[in-house]
């Protein structure tokens, strides 16, 4: 469509911002993100709009000073369902209280991040079927967020009821139950238990190198979490290795973000520094 200098569809646009958001391609994903709200709204396409206000809310998540970003872009998707008349009990709007809970927790801004993703979940339990595995995503989500708030041991329940739900729905290979585990060794981990976490990284690490192969940025985001359970349990020349593939396998690829990037290269610096070496 472009080499025809033909207008590209918002929702074309929506859906490459979308493939590369799910494949860790950040910088590509915003830029099209960004070029589909500014084509929704010459296009009159107001679902489209909505769209792509939705995914910019989750991308802006992700950098570590995003929540105002996401803020902002979660209140124009709001107004874009305001103005396509959407009831308060959408799946929309819940997606959108899911993303911004999201980018609370990258800030660190825990009540509110709970308090967005409990109404997502209300919304959720009222429009969704019990063995639907968004409820049992979003309790995990939920309980995982009530965690960082200090409410340790009900939350916890929550967060394994919410799993093994999750591995009965979809099997115990699925990439979402991946998901689940990195983000309950996230808990573990914080809780100064790393052995658990590593446990429980590895897995999350098998099932999505069965399901995506080596060449994939989630598998390397597993790899640096491994890598830094690794130092944790002052396992460092091992930990050393694992983050030093996981950067090397994000360089070699076209597959990479620069924020995925700095993160590896930071991990691998303090695995190094652990070590003594200046390298």
């Amino acid at each position: 469509l472009e080499s025809a200098d033909a207008p590209v569809p918002a929702a074309l646009l929506v859906a490459l911002g979308q493939a590369e958001e799910a494949n860790s391609l950040d910088d590509d994903a915003r830029e099209h993100a960004k070029s589909a709200y500014r084509a929704a709204r010459a296009q009159d396409n107001a679902p489209a709009a909505v769209a792509a206000a939705t995914l910019m809310t989750k991308i802006e998540a992700s950098p570590a000073d995003g929540f105002e970003v996401a803020e902002l872009w979660s209140d124009l998707a709001v107004t874009e369902l305001d103005q396509l008349g959407e009831p308060d009990m959408s799946l929309r709007r819940a997606r959108v209280h899911e993303h911004l809970g999201a980018a609370a927790r990258r800030n660190g801004m825990f009540e509110r991040g709970a308090e967005e993703l409990r109404q997502a979940l209300d919304i959720q339990s009222a429009l969704l079927r019990e063995d639907d595995p968004r409820l049992a995503l979003s309790s995990i989500e939920l309980a995982s967020m009530l965690l960082r708030t200090g409410r340790d041991a009900a939350s916890l329940r929550r967060f394994e009821a919410g799993l093994q739900q999750l591995r009965s729905i979809l099997g115990a290979e699925h990439p979402d139950v991946a998901d689940a585990l990195q983000a309950q060794a996230r808990v573990y981990s914080r809780g100064g238990n790393s052995p658990k976490a590593y446990a429980l990284d590895s897995e999350a690490f098998a099932i999505r190198l069965s399901t995506y192969g080596a060449d994939h940025p989630l598998v390397w985001n597993s790899q640096y979490y491994l890598g830094t359970s690794l130092m944790k349990m002052e396992r460092t020349q091992e930990a050393i290795d694992t983050l030093r593939l996981a950067l090397a396998s994000a360089l070699s690829s076209g597959q990479k973000s620069e924020s995925q990037l700095l993160t590896f290269r930071g991990g691998l610096a303090l695995a190094l520094g652990q070590d003594g070496q200046t390298e």
